[in-house]
């Protein structure tokens, strides 16, 4: 796909992101959201409206976000945390190859974590491959894609990736898509 350059920065990427107990990280709010679903269809095993609010609310507003906030940030981060930047950026490399194979392990790495987990508890709450477990599922993949190209685009523009990241999911994703009607249409949530 990306041609021999490509694969070895996608897969110094994944090295770099995955080493040093990040993914630990990246598998916490995923395996929250799995545990607190296996809780409450023990506490309820009819079927009521908490898959909905739990997996769609909690899932799509805080795990998916959270997750993707943490993996995109990550990719360059990563790469500054041990020195390899330097040796990247004197090797002759079109820098916009860098960031797409960057992007991609983060997509990749979001829909591993946060995608298939979010399936995981959509089929335990229903009970089966239901159109919602497969809806969340689906909207995880796409929410995964969306939010790193924002986290990643963070990440090449500032420093400070993490707190302007934070900045933007409690801001604009979490208030004013809230409070504003209109801002919901150009909030990825």
């Amino acid at each position: 796909m990306f041609g021999p350059q490509g694969r070895v920065v996608a897969g110094i990427t994944l090295r770099a992101t995955m080493g040093r107990k990040r993914a630990f990280l990246f598998a916490i709010p995923p395996l929250v959201l799995i545990l607190v679903t296996v809780a409450l269809k023990l506490a309820h095993p009819e079927r009521a409206s908490w898959p909905v609010d739990i997996l769609g609310v909690f899932g799509f507003s805080v795990v998916l976000p959270l997750t993707a906030l943490i993996i995109g940030t990550s990719v360059l981060g990563a790469e500054i945390d041990d020195g390899s930047i330097v040796h990247l950026l004197a090797t002759p490399v079109a820098r916009p190859l860098v960031i797409v194979a960057k992007y991609t392990v983060a997509c990749v790495l979001t829909m591993v974590f946060v995608a298939i987990p979010e399936l995981l508890a959509g089929l335990i709450a229903t009970g089966g491959a239901t159109r919602l477990a497969l809806g969340l599922f689906v909207g995880a993949l796409a929410g995964s894609v969306m939010y790193n190209a924002v986290f990643v685009m963070i990440s090449v523009l500032t420093t400070r990736a993490i707190a302007v990241g934070l900045l933007y999911a409690l801001i604009w994703e979490g208030v004013l898509a809230i409070l504003v009607a209109r801002a919901r249409l150009l909030s990825i949530g």
